[in-house]
């Protein structure tokens, strides 16, 4: 389930949850909203001078979790590769 995540220091990142408890929540694939110009925002990976497998994120540190509307969601797989490829089918020659 990907989710838009704001967290007590004004950071919002979109990511998978995959686990979700009473005092933590784990995700995948976390990237960084960052606003650039009025209305536009850019993506960038969540602390990119890391390798995160799975980012566990206290409960307490979370303001919101809300679901992004579906033009985010499509970004945010582009980015991270979880688009599925397309189908051309297969090509015939034709005489």
């Amino acid at each position: 389930m990907i989710q838009l995540i704001r967290l007590t220091t004004g950071e919002e990142i979109l990511a998978k949850i995959v686990t979700d408890t009473t005092t933590l929540i784990s995700v995948t694939d976390p990237v960084q909203l960052i606003p650039t110009r009025e209305g536009q925002i850019t993506f960038a990976p969540y602390m990119a001078y890391c390798d995160i497998d799975k980012l566990h994120i206290k409960v307490e540190h979370i303001m919101f979790i809300v679901q992004p509307e579906d033009g985010l969601v499509d970004k945010y797989k582009s980015m991270i590769g979880d688009t599925p490829a397309i189908d051309t089918g297969t090509q015939k020659i034709i005489t």
